[in-house]
């Protein structure tokens, strides 16, 4: 949605006027594909009848700037809510926290536990909890999550440092639209 990628640039610093052409040019343009075999006949935008085309668009030059403002945002959020990955980097002799790694339209969330009597049943219940809260942060961006592309892990380890096997986890997650999230295939693949 383009009001959420201007106020995310404009939280940066972009200049309005600058935000505002971008978004008119994109809302107002008339774009035919071209290939081989010729021009489209039918054009993106503009919408004459309803709201105008939303999205920054591929090779559009500000899409990364503007994916990583907006997720930076979503990050904030989800971190705020007390999700996330808190420890003592062994290495560098610091806290860290990490809510996800990000790449391109590709996030990787993260959700762990310190407390030693947490069970599986109750990791799964949290990750429950922190996919709605993602799911729906992204769903106010104009976005949404694509459940062939969507799936979990759970990596139990034991007293004993051993990872429980993959296929007794318990649970299932399940997005918004009642899609079951893949469980991805055990880490020890």
């Amino acid at each position: 949605v383009h009001v959420v990628a201007i106020l995310a640039l404009r939280r940066l610093g972009v200049p309005r006027m600058a935000l505002l052409s971008m978004i008119e040019t994109i809302q107002e343009m008339r774009h035919h594909l071209r290939t081989t075999f010729g021009d489209s006949e039918s054009s993106y935008g503009p919408n004459s009848t309803g709201p105008p085309p939303q999205g920054i668009l591929q090779d559009n030059g500000a899409g990364p700037a503007t994916w990583t403002t907006i997720t930076a945002v979503l990050v904030k959020c989800m971190q705020s809510e007390g999700y996330g990955f808190d420890a003592w980097s062994v290495i560098s002799q610091r806290a860290m926290s990490l809510v996800c790694f990000g790449f391109i339209d590709d996030t990787d969330l993260i959700l762990n536990s310190t407390d030693p009597d947490v069970t599986c049943n109750d990791l799964v219940a949290m990750a429950q909890q922190a996919l709605d809260t993602w799911e729906q942060l992204i769903n106010v961006t104009g976005g949404a999550l694509a459940p062939k592309k969507s799936y979990w892990c759970l990596i139990d380890v034991n007293s004993d440092g051993q990872c429980a096997d993959p296929e007794a986890t318990p649970g299932e997650l399940v997005l918004n639209n009642n899609c079951l999230l893949y469980t991805s295939p055990s880490p020890r693949d």
